[in-house]
């Protein structure tokens, strides 16, 4: 079965939860480890692209993530995937030392 990009991008998102246990990347996830938001793709292509977000458990708003603005300029795939893999790198390295 072929892998979305939409699919690609979430399963990254899906590993930066799991090597980094201060975010989540679901619902369920997220209450499991007693935390009030979760990270989430946000795909709009009349928008311009794809944003990460967290969704916040009590309302379902969007909040930025990562340090950036809920409001920020969405990013082409290629964008996007080279962002995600630059917080995985950083995250496997920070846990080699």
């Amino acid at each position: 079965m072929k892998t979305t990009k939409l699919q690609h991008l979430e399963n990254m998102l899906t590993d930066i939860a799991m090597y980094n246990e201060n975010f989540s990347d679901c619902k369920d996830q997220a209450i499991k480890r007693g935390q009030d938001k979760y990270l989430q793709i946000d795909y709009a292509a009349c928008y311009g692209g794809y944003r990460i977000v967290n969704v916040g458990l009590s309302d379902g708003q969007h909040y930025g993530a990562f340090n950036l603005s809920s409001c920020v300029k969405r990013m082409n795939y290629t964008q996007m995937d080279h962002f995600l893999s630059g917080i995985i790198i950083g995250l496997l390295s920070n846990t080699n030392n």
